[in-house]
């Protein structure tokens, strides 16, 4: 690589598996494929620690939740910023931020730079943690224009100090082959002549999984061969309202309509869907959308958040008015009743994806910021 190399501290105490999780995998695969030195922190036995074993990439575990801010762990980071020499830390997650402040409590840290990937969309002015949390934060990385409004608005974080960077993916990872259409489509006892709708993302109330169910019912009163793959996995939390989704489609008589899925790879499964739909009411990076596009799949997603803006107001893909059962519908059956433009919106969006949302791009973003606000 050319230019400086630099040592950088990721922090992403999480036990869950979500967009703050995945981006920073991402961020940490790809920062030291370029040759900077990458160490992040995580708890022991989370999902993201092992990936990053996976990849064999530099970790430090800290203890399980509710023991981040002992002795023991705060002497762990202070000894691992000393020894590695670290100048900029990266923290994703606004527990992140608590442990840093806690840890900074009597020590200088690094500048500290904060990537928001809205795991906490209810940041307010009124939120003195909040305010504190943000007091030791030099910068502050989100993945849209739309999450740069939505946080300055928020926060009074002063605007020039929120930076888009859009996510950046390997391209190669979601080429298709056909072969796994048609094997995964056997797994899920789906015929090869229906058109499979798939929705991609974290199941809960405001991701629309249920107007998305209420359009199907639409939909097959015309179009009989067709069936919907809702892939994702639900927080703790929201267990109950995914037993109430499979309630409804039981209720609906649509049992063999529509697949829940969490068991399988999910990129993967990508390779069997005929038309991908985010129906969100308010997603600030569009990560799940962006990676349908580069599958090469024509897409539907709500007219709202970072989506409409992923897809340049309706030229990659088409949008239908958030919570709106009858748009979805509307859409869902323009794309499956024409083949054309389902091949036309596809090859738009996935020749875009690859351009704009390149892994060169967002590390040559990452580099500016380090080089400039945490130098």
């Amino acid at each position: 690589m050319q230019g400086a190399v630099f040592r950088i501290l990721n922090s992403c105490i999480s036990n869950s598996w979500s967009e703050a999780e995945s981006s920073c995998l991402r961020w940490a695969y790809a920062l030291t494929a370029r040759g900077h030195n990458v160490t992040t922190i995580v708890p022991e036995g989370s999902r993201i620690g092992e990936e990053l074993k996976r990849r064999r990439l530099n970790l430090v575990t800290l203890p399980g939740e509710g023991r981040w801010y002992d002795i023991g762990s705060r002497f762990k980071l202070r000894s691992l910023l000393k020894r590695h020499s670290i100048k900029i830390i990266q923290a994703h997650t606004t527990q992140d931020l608590k442990l840093l402040n806690f840890l900074r409590l009597g020590m200088k840290l690094p500048r500290i730079l904060f990537a928001w990937h809205g795991e906490n969309m209810r940041l307010s002015r009124k939120a003195v943690l909040d305010r504190f949390s943000l007091s030791g934060v030099s910068h502050v990385i989100v993945p849209s224009g739309f999450a740069k409004e939505r946080f300055v608005d928020a926060t009074s974080f002063k605007r020039e100090r929120v930076s888009v960077v859009y996510d950046g993916f390997d391209a190669s990872q979601y080429e298709l082959v056909h072969h796994d259409r048609l094997k995964i489509r056997e797994k899920l006892e789906i015929p090869r002549s229906h058109v499979m709708i798939g929705c991609r993302n974290w199941i809960g109330p405001d991701m629309g999984d249920l107007e998305l169910i209420e359009a199907m019912r639409i939909v097959l009163r015309r179009f009989e061969n067709a069936h919907l793959i809702l892939i994702g996995e639900q927080r703790d939390s929201e267990t109950a309202y995914l037993e109430a989704l499979k309630a409804k489609v039981s209720e609906y008589g649509m049992d063999r309509i529509v697949t829940f899925v969490t068991e399988l790879e999910e990129i993967a499964l990508l390779s069997a869907i005929d038309i991908f739909v985010n129906p969100a009411y308010e997603d600030i990076s569009g990560t799940y959308l962006i990676e349908a596009m580069l599958a090469g799949l024509p897409c539907i997603a709500a007219d709202s958040g970072a989506l409409s803006e992923i897809l340049e107001k309706g030229r990659l893909g088409l949008l239908a008015e958030p919570r709106s059962v009858e748009g979805l519908a509307k859409a869902l059956l323009t794309l499956i009743e024409n083949e054309d433009l389902r091949a036309d919106l596809a090859s738009k969006a996935k020749a875009h994806a690859h351009e704009r949302f390149r892994v060169a791009l967002m590390l040559g973003a990452l580099e500016k910021l380090y080089a400039t606000r945490a130098g």
